[in-house]
């Protein structure tokens, strides 16, 4: 009981110092794509770790991730790929990822 209480104690410690701003469409990464971008208030969160998950092969990833690197550019926003997979070929998008090299 005591670490939870060592838990709740830090929380709330972080949530006095560190105070979470209110999120705008400002501060969101647009990424074009309406069934995203819609549910999500307009876009991905900026300063955020968002996890995109799909139950099917072939759903699109590439793509997304094509809109998420243009939109990323777009805006000036660094974006990190984990590919925990293993799947992501840099082939399909090797284009754009020169383009943003060179900015």
């Amino acid at each position: 009981m005591a670490a939870i209480a060592k838990i709740i104690d830090l929380r709330k410690l972080l949530a006095e110092r560190f105070p979470h701003l209110a999120v705008t469409t400002a501060t969101r990464l647009f990424t074009g794509l309406p069934f995203l971008d819609q549910p999500t208030g307009g876009g991905l969160p900026r300063g955020a770790i968002t996890e995109l998950i799909s139950p099917r092969t072939s759903a699109g990833s590439a793509s997304l991730i094509q809109a998420l690197i243009h939109g990323a550019y777009r805006d000036n926003y660094f974006l990190a790929l984990i590919d925990g997979g293993d799947l992501f070929k840099l082939s399909s998008t090797a284009h754009i990822a020169i383009i943003i090299s060179w900015r």
